[in-house]
């Protein structure tokens, strides 16, 4: 994440943290006994801190101590954090008078406090010295949330000789793997060593399943019903309930009181699987970095691949590919296990992060200090700390602090070390590992981007309430990107010079404001390019899958018996809610919008429309009077067969269980 108005932000954004000279040591521990929702992993980090005394040229005083996690000297944003008040001692972050209440989120302040002095902070800085006063070793250690391991079950998709389900696991973590897959079908277990299987069965059952992980834990237990239809050509096995979903919901929609459309489909949709994640783009600057790291080897490519400014060239280019390809695919069980505990839509996040930092998790030390796969630096860390309760506790607790009810309630100081300890756990810099980062640490932080973006889009809603507007959804989305890269106070400025010249709250209109923001019009431009564009290649790594033969009668397919031969034409209606109240009644508020309803007739014909207040409608012509019709929800695993009645009229009504809704803050 970028500044946009460097200096404007510069009372506000303090104390950056770097880790080049760090003596990197990390331990790791499987996750706490006493959490079973949540995957920990507890990580000790050593490293070099290096103290500076900033002191009065005119007096020798010393003004004050700033103690900094990077060599070189002191930024002034790393100053400011510590001696604002002893440059300016009537100096305020936020007046007392429109102080938040106790537990209240609070947006970034982002103008610079009022002083008795129109002095700058840059002025002020003049009239000091930087004294080196020494450094030494500080150990570190932290609680991260981690991805939780991503297990599912299907079908297959077309006939074949025997019946099977396909379970396949992944896990998030580079350094650890799935070791099994283990299960009970029909009272009896089984067990399979590798990350996908098929079981195979013979009938209409139910399976338990779970995946046990390297890193010493396992997955949940799943159980699902499976249906087994057979057909002239083969067996096809249907998923028809499944206790492994959540009903997706983008958690930023009701924040901003809006949802998306059939326009955002491509996008907005949650993807089945890791897999719909993966691309094949050619990125230039993670191939340049594959090469300097030595990932690769093209020592027989003209300047060893690479011109002078470090970009590759035609030959490094080709060299690279393969890596590029695997490098940007990588995190994808992350990122999917993320955007499903937080609410952001996968294709959004791995959007940022390949417009960001194109899957390379190095920081960058420019202008600004930024950490990890998304750059994150201390406005992100900021917002996100303002917004995400749970974040704050999580990363106060890691530091043995006294944690207040919420982030803006800490001292200045308090925040600073915070934001340091957020940013520590975002960075990847690892001189002691290979090619030079960790990408364990970078797997670990997927779940804070997420929450990161999430805290925008709450900064985002504030700004709504606070101008009394609103955008679509995906405008909102684009705000959010505003407010991601470009901070509060360009999205506030940019909202209110909207409408103070009368336009609707539009990002053709709001983005033609944004002139002192930086980049951030092109930022935004550029994500959503990728975002709306973004075209899936699942088939990239189609591994074989071990076959495990639970239960071995399986009768030769044999094909179904005709039956009346009289046609009919009719309709299907299925009505899809979800019973929040466990009552097995439709009430107010219950019917689910947006979900693919697809309904399969038995001549192989198959239609998928997406649910309208809760309906999905269907007009079919010619099918058999008592022939087979299949309606499916596979979103959430839902299945029901009918045949078609002598009137033709057809109607299912889909009840589904509560989901677990993703968090929210307090």
């Amino acid at each position: 994440m970028k500044l946009g108005r460097f200096f404007q932000m510069v009372i506000v954004i303090v104390l950056l943290v770097g880790f080049l000279a760090a003596d990197l040591s990390i331990a790791r521990a499987r996750q706490d006994e006493d959490d079973s929702n949540t995957r920990y992993m507890t990580v000790t980090t050593t490293y070099t801190q290096y103290s500076w005394q900033l002191v009065s040229k005119s007096s020798g005083r010393i003004l004050c101590l700033i103690n900094i996690n990077h060599s070189g000297m002191p930024t002034v944003q790393e100053t400011m954090a510590v001696c604002q008040y002893a440059l300016f001692p009537l100096a305020t972050i936020w007046p007392t008078e429109t102080a938040p209440a106790v537990g209240t989120p609070v947006p970034t302040p982002t103008d610079s406090p009022p002083t008795s002095t129109p002095v700058t902070a840059l002025e002020a800085l003049d009239q000091t010295n930087y004294v080196f006063a020494g450094s030494r070793e500080v150990t570190q250690t932290q609680k991260t949330p981690i991805p939780s391991i991503v297990i599912n079950i299907s079908g297959n998709q077309t006939p074949s000789l025997k019946p099977y389900a396909t379970i396949t696991a992944y896990e998030p973590l580079s350094e650890y793997q799935i070791t099994s897959i283990q299960g009970v079908v029909g009272g009896n277990t089984f067990t399979c060593y590798s990350s996908s299987c098929d079981v195979i069965i013979a009938s209409d059952t139910t399976i338990t399943y779970w995946a046990n992980s390297s890193f010493g834990d396992q997955s949940p237990n799943y159980t699902a019903t499976i249906r087994v239809s057979k057909k002239p050509e083969g067996y096809q096995v249907y998923v028809e309930a499944n206790e492994n979903f959540s009903l997706y919901t983008d958690a930023c929609g009701p924040i901003w009181g809006t949802g998306p459309t059939a326009n955002d489909s491509n996008w907005a949709d949650f993807p089945q699987n890791p897999q719909s994640l993966a691309t094949t783009h050619k990125l230039y600057y993670l191939a340049g970095e594959l090469i300097k790291n030595r990932v690769v080897n093209t020592e027989n490519c003209p300047g060893n691949g690479l011109f002078s400014d470090g970009s590759p060239n035609a030959c490094g280019m080709d060299t690279a590919m393969p890596a590029v390809i695997e490098w940007q695919n990588h995190y994808d069980p992350a990122i999917w296990s993320a955007g499903r505990e937080i609410g952001i839509p996968p294709v959004l996040i791995k959007s940022v992060i390949e417009q960001e930092t194109q899957f390379w998790p190095a920081s960058t030390h420019f202008a600004l200090y930024e950490y990890g796969l998304a750059q994150i630096n201390e406005q992100g860390a900021d917002v996100a700390l303002r917004w995400d309760n749970s974040l704050f506790k999580l990363v106060c607790n890691n530091m043995l602090m006294e944690c207040k009810s919420n982030y803006a309630q800490m001292t200045e100081a308090a925040q600073a070390l915070l934001r340091n300890g957020l940013l520590t756990m975002l960075n990847a810099d690892c001189p002691s590992c290979k090619y030079g980062v960790d990408t364990t640490v970078a797997d670990e932080s997927m779940r804070i981007i997420a929450q990161i973006m999430q805290a925008n889009c709450y900064q985002t809603g504030y700004l709504y309430q606070t101008y009394s507007t609103k955008a679509n959804y995906a405008d909102s989305w684009r705000f959010t990107l505003v407010s991601f890269h470009g901070g509060y106070q360009c999205l506030s400025d940019g909202i209110a010079t909207t409408l103070s010249n009368g336009e609707a709250m539009t990002w053709e209109n709001l983005s033609t404001h944004l002139s002192e923001c930086y980049d951030t019009v092109d930022y935004v431009n550029n994500v959503w390019a990728l975002t709306t564009g973004f075209q899936p290649n699942p088939a990239l790594s189609v591994e074989s899958r071990p076959a495990i033969e639970v239960i071995t009668a399986v009768p030769p397919p044999t094909a179904t018996p005709p039956p009346d031969p009289m046609s009919r034409d009719g309709d299907v209606q299925v009505i899809v809610f979800i019973d929040n109240n466990n009552d097995y009644v439709l009430d107010t508020g219950e019917l689910v919008n947006g979900v693919d309803v697809t309904v399969q007739y038995e001549d192989g014909t198959k239609e998928t429309k997406k649910s309208v207040n809760g309906e999905a409608s269907f007009i079919f012509k010619n099918k058999l009077k008592g022939s087979k019709v299949t309606i499916m929800v596979p979103q959430v695993y839902r299945t029901m067969n009918v045949s078609v009645p002598d009137d033709g009229k057809i109607f299912a009504l889909i009840r589904l269980s509560p989901p677990v809704l993703p968090t929210k803050l307090p």
